[in-house]
Order: structure tokens, then C-alpha cells, then sequence
């Protein structure tokens, strides 16, 4: 489930990802926030970014690291009020922060910069219009690379959003599926590229798992995407070899 805050009151917007997502890591549709509950949400989520991981990064205590995620979230959302809050700006802020020593001004000039050279607004605002976008043309390139897998999906009704939805909105920082070298090699190669390298990693991911997901029904695909909890070895060189 994806939830959102905004700065704006009282506005009975909802937004959500594929109607009918419903499975693992699918976005839905849910209301706009008041700024008190979309302060608290952030609160809530810099809490699950950490989760209950021990010692400090680079020198800076957990509850430092927190305290950083949390200044440069709330000031986004009252900079940018036509955004506001989303999950995923969490784990994609505190991988800027992790990448620039924990300076918050740093880490704000760059997730604003994001918002608007890589569309990153359209992905977190109300509706996620670059979400539903991006799935469209994630399932249009599936059935040109991969027919058998895009035919396996059909047939068992298993849509995208079910199980990739986690992927796009954290631009895979949550270090749930590859490791933090390779996540830093594609974001990287996002910042220069764009939103073709997110598509395309998700792809060579899928095809490292067509053999696996062939001959699955419904419950069986989603169970094995719902067991991808940690990197597993994933290497940016396994991704880029070609």
C-alpha cells in the first residue's frame, strides 16, 4: 500500500496505482492528508526505514540518521505542497543522505532537483499519474522481451503493480532486492539516463527469474516475489554485463 500526506486541507483527493492491484506491494487509492497527519506518517515511516537495524553508518547514530530523514521530508512537504508526502520519498531521501555524509541541504537540493529532472513529481503526486504511466509501457516492453512471462501473467492475472510497484517508488533503495553497490550503479546511471535504466533493470530482473516463475500459478508467483526480501547476491555487474 502506498499512503501519501500534502500540506493542502481538507481535499478529498485519492490517488492509487492499477485499479484492482490488491497484492504484494500494490499501490491504492487513498485520501490526501492534513499536514499533522502527514508529519505524523513520516514519523512513522522514517521509524520502518531503519527498521530495528543496529550501530551507526558512517559514523552517525541511528537516531541521527532518523532525525536527518525526518527534517529533509518535512521540509519537502511544505516546500512542495502539490506533492507533499508519499512512501517511497523515504527510502530514496535517506539514500541521498547516506550519499552525501548526512547533509541535509545537500539532500534536499538533490531530491528537489530529482522531482523535476526526472519527473520524480509525477511518481509521488496525487494519483501517480508517472506511476501508471510507467507500468503501461512496463507491460507493453514484457510482451515484446518477454512473451512467455507477459503470457504467464495474463493467464494467471497477475498484474505488475502486484509485485513491482516497491521498485519504481523506491528507484530500488530500499536495498529489499539488489545490493547497495548495485542500487548505487543504477542510481547513477538514472540520474544520467533517466527512467529507461529503471525499466530496463526491472526487465533483466524478470528475465533472471523466467525460469522460475514458469509453470507457477497466481499464488505461486506472488509468494516467490513476496520471498525477494534482501539483496541475495544481486550484483550490479550480473545486471549491466551486456
Amino acid at each position: 500500500v502506498v499512503r501519501r500526506g500534502s500540506t493542502q486541507l481538507n481535499t478529498p483527493v485519492k490517488r492509487g496505482a492499477e485499479e484492482g492491484g490488491g497484492g504484494t506491494g500494490a499501490a491504492t487509492a487513498l485520501p490526501m492528508l492534513s499536514w499533522e497527519a502527514a508529519a505524523a506518517l513520516i514519523d512513522e515511516d522514517v521509524r520502518r526505514t531503519f527498521g530495528d537495524e543496529l550501530g551507526a553508518d558512517g559514523g552517525v547514530p541511528k537516531e541521527k540518521r532518523k532525525a536527518h530523514l525526518r527534517n529533509v521530508l518535512r521540509c519537502y512537504v511544505a516546500h512542495n505542497n502539490r506533492v507533499g508526502y508519499c512512501q517511497g520519498m523515504d527510502y530514496l531521501t535517506s539514500f541521498l543522505l547516506e550519499h552525501c555524509e548526512w547533509n541535509e541541504a545537500v539532500a534536499f537540493s538533490l531530491l528537489d532537483m530529482l522531482m523535476v529532472e526526472r519527473d520524480l513529481q509525477g511518481l509521488f503526486s496525487v494519483g501517480l499519474p508517472f506511476l501508471r504511466k510507467s507500468f503501461y509501457q512496463f507491460n507493453v516492453l514484457l510482451s515484446m522481451h518477454m512473451p512467455n512471462v507477459s503470457l504467464l501473467f495474463e493467464e494467471e492475472q497477475v498484474d505488475v503493480t502486484m509485485f513491482a510497484t516497491n521498485w519504481f517508488m523506491t528507484l530500488f533503495t530500499d536495498y529489499k532486492l539488489l545490493s547497495r553497490d548495485a542500487v548505487a550503479t543504477v542510481f547513477d546511471l538514472f540520474v544520467v539516463d533517466g527512467w529507461s535504466v529503471i525499466m530496463g533493470v526491472a526487465l533483466a530482473l524478470l528475465k533472471s527469474f523466467e525460469a522460475h516463475l514458469l509453470g507457477r500459478d497466481m499464488e505461486g508467483i506472488l509468494n516467490f516475489f513476496k520471498q525477494l526480501s534482501g539483496p541475495g547476491g544481486w550484483a550490479a555487474s550480473c545486471l549491466f554485463s551486456r
